[in-house]
């Protein structure tokens, strides 16, 4: 998100001078962090009890989870400066390619739309289908509904290019020690 927020041009590829800037930026918001989340649940159980007001949200579950709760958290998808992005997926190990019939029948059905439909109104995740398909007969016979619906990724994507040429979809990164290191030195609070 820094290199992001800075406007470097590639955010996954920093050059010696680059890493300089994304360190002190790093250092002059320490101050403004009172306590980091350990991951999603941690990050949903701040925001529900006002610990934490602002923030980049690990997963679009917080917000689907403390409407459940009865809490609301404005979202705002369409971050001008750009967002770290990414896709989750299959990954077939040694074992399952003894038995690709079975692995691929299961992968389809779970990219089907009643069985996205039912992953995303049970999980609060956006899923992989579009925003017809969310809204279409078989999704709604699938249980998912306008409010869990809305509660995800999905919507935004009507906006087209808008959203999506702000992703930065994620690349290996070019020292992932370096930044690792740079990390712990935020988290500890150390300033060089």
């Amino acid at each position: 998100m820094i290199p992001i927020a800075l406007g470097l041009p590639d955010p996954y590829h920093l050059t010696d001078e680059q890493f300089g800037q994304v360190q002190d930026k790093l250092n002059a918001l320490r101050p403004q962090i009172k306590r980091l989340t350990s991951g999603f649940n941690d990050q949903t159980t701040q925001f529900a009890n006002g610990e934490a007001v602002i923030g980049v949200l690990n997963n679009i579950a917080s917000a689907a989870q403390m409407k459940k709760d009865g809490k609301t958290l404005l979202v705002n998808n369409e971050v001008k400066q750009g967002v770290p992005a990414w896709t989750d997926n299959y990954a077939i190990t040694k074992g399952g390619a003894n038995k690709l019939d079975a692995v691929y029948k299961f992968i389809n059905y779970t990219m089907s739309v009643p069985w996205q439909a039912r992953f995303v109104a049970f999980s609060g995740n956006s899923g992989n289908i579009s925003l017809e398909q969310a809204k279409s007969p078989e999704a709604v016979n699938a249980d998912l509904t306008q409010e869990a619906l809305d509660s995800t990724l999905i919507p935004a994507t009507a906006s087209g290019e808008k959203l999506f040429s702000k992703l930065k979809i994620f690349q290996p990164v070019e020292n992932l020690d370096k930044r690792i290191d740079l990390w712990n030195q935020f988290k500890l609070g150390i300033s060089q």
